[in-house]
């Protein structure tokens, strides 16, 4: 599945900088971000080290800030900081949720409000499916996925139903709690590379 988040997410990036008409390459680009949400779980379920995955998810999005604005024109925080603070609200929610679980659902309220007006990418959207693919399965996460599409609906981004896609796919297919065969170099290096080689193609047509 992480070769079909990054073509799709390639084919999206290219759509929106070059092709922005084209609703076809953003329907495609709608497989990609599901699957990275799903893979933070599973990074979640198998590091050695919560800390380190931590690092290493902030040092790609440090490195990918800077052509991700050039790219897009724009000041939000791009996607893997909202995994970031995805993944740190979960290590925070798991670490309260026995002892204290009105905390638990506080701080997650607290992060999903701090994605919203920092602008980070996908904003609660983004944090709420993460937590949707750690604490559901099967038909209720499927569910759950669908209500967070009908807001992104209702907030004007039809095309975000699209992403079930992937969602139907990891809860019937068998995926969960499997570890991925794709070299780790190429998992962690892909997103800020591909922003850096598009940011330099664009600023190179202009």
């Amino acid at each position: 599945m992480e070769w079909i988040a990054m073509i799709s997410m390639l084919i999206d990036h290219i759509g929106v900088t070059f092709f922005p008409e084209q609703d076809g390459l953003r329907i495609i680009g709608r497989l990609a971000f599901p699957i990275y949400a799903f893979s933070i779980v599973q990074g979640y379920h198998y590091t050695r080290s919560h800390n380190k995955y931590m690092l290493r998810l902030l040092f790609i999005a440090l490195c990918a800030q800077l052509p991700y604005m050039l790219l897009f024109e724009t000041w939000d925080l791009n996607v893997v900081f909202t995994l970031c603070l995805a993944l740190s609200t979960l290590l925070f929610v798991e670490r309260y949720s026995k002892s204290d679980p009105m905390w638990s659902m506080l701080l997650l309220g607290i992060a999903c409000i701090a994605a919203e007006l920092l602008s980070f990418e996908y904003g609660a959207y983004g944090l709420l499916l993460v937590f949707a693919y750690r604490y559901f399965s099967g038909f209720p996460l499927i569910g759950a996925h669908f209500i967070l599409n009908a807001f992104e609906y209702l907030n004007g981004i039809p095309l975000q139903m699209y992403s079930l896609v992937p969602t139907i796919a990891i809860a019937f297919l068998g995926v969960r709690n499997k570890r991925s065969s794709m070299p780790r170099w190429i998992w962690r290096s892909f997103y800020p590379v591909h922003l850096i080689l598009l940011s330099i193609i664009a600023y190179a047509l202009l």
